[in-house]
């Protein structure tokens, strides 16, 4: 259901709320370090708050300053939903791994309920006074909205495929998958242009080459995709600290693999596949010396590519 709505041209119109966060994240910082003097500041923290302002935006179709308002409702409750690395989260998701009937028994549920609940709610409540008002935004609500009109129809799907319920539950998928992961790889992104000088004095001399093709002072989505070294830059990030350890696939029929030295080993359909990412991305035979910070193996002058 996610897929027809993650089209570059959808993510284009999203592009000036992303932007307009990032312009109200830097003023807020300008206004406290005339206020107090310029202070250290949490990169954790700073790179989740901004993160949650923009889902709102992008995802949710509201608009907070969690920075202004440091303790918001909407704030509290996407922190807390998404802290995927906590303890409790990750004991609850192997024991629904391994047995999934035994915690359904027992009533232990992935995630809070009443977090799910407050932000369901808050995407159905968006949802409905878009119909009453017929008001368009260019958000993921309206997005699935739209697929839910058109798509659904067209491909005779099921009005509890296309539900509101479902939009809703899409809207708390992203925020999932898309705060913590995205937050880690820009806390490391952080560390690396720290201990990297020479990367760090080169991106920032793209940046000030790119600065003066800005308009009125906003970013727009064309130049971001001409700016080759920081997509490197972000590449590297990702290669060197994945979001994830591992992502994982169903074989959908019987297959039989054999390795390098003759042993062979026959997958079963329906058998549940871990393929570790950082396995690969720390592994000379694809990267050289992997535990380098290095973004010009992501140059279309590398040998890698």
């Amino acid at each position: 259901m996610i897929t027809p709505s993650q089209t570059s041209s959808k993510v284009r119109l999203m592009f000036d709320s992303i932007n307009d966060i990032c312009h109200q994240v830097v003023d807020f910082l300008k206004a406290e370090s005339i206020e107090t003097n310029p202070k250290a500041y949490e990169v954790g923290d700073l790179f989740a708050r901004s993160l949650i302002d923009i889902l709102g935006a992008c995802v949710f179709g509201i608009k907070v300053d969690s920075f202004k308002e440091s303790n918001n409702t909407y704030y509290k409750n996407a922190k807390e939903i998404s802290c995927l690395a906590s303890l409790g989260f990750n004991v609850r998701m192997i024991g629904g791994a391994i047995c999934p009937k035994l915690m359904k028994f027992l009533g232990i549920n992935l995630l809070n309920v009443d977090k799910v609940e407050f932000l369901k709610n808050l995407v159905l409540s968006n949802i409905k006074t878009r119909r009453s008002t017929k008001a368009k935004h260019s958000d993921f609500i309206q997005f699935l909205s739209d697929v839910h009109e058109k798509e659904g129809i067209n491909q005779n799907l099921t009005s509890s495929e296309f539900s509101d319920d479902n939009i809703a539950y899409e809207c708390i998928f992203l925020l999932l998958v898309g705060l913590e992961a995205t937050t880690s790889v820009l806390n490391f992104l952080a560390y690396e242009l720290a201990k990297n000088p020479l990367i760090q004095e080169k991106l920032f001399e793209e940046i000030q080459t790119f600065r003066e093709e800005l308009k009125e002072g906003k970013l727009s989505y064309e130049i971001l995709l001409n700016m080759k070294y920081l997509d490197m830059v972000v590449s590297e990030g990702l290669r060197k600290w994945p979001s994830f350890a591992y992502h994982d696939r169903i074989c959908t029929k019987d297959y039989t693999m054999e390795y390098e030295t003759g042993k062979t080993y026959t997958f079963n359909k329906g058998d549940v596949i871990w393929i570790p990412f950082v396995d690969y991305h720390r592994n000379p035979k694809y990267f050289l010396h992997p535990e380098n910070f290095d973004p010009e193996r992501f140059s279309r002058k590398s040998s890698f590519n």
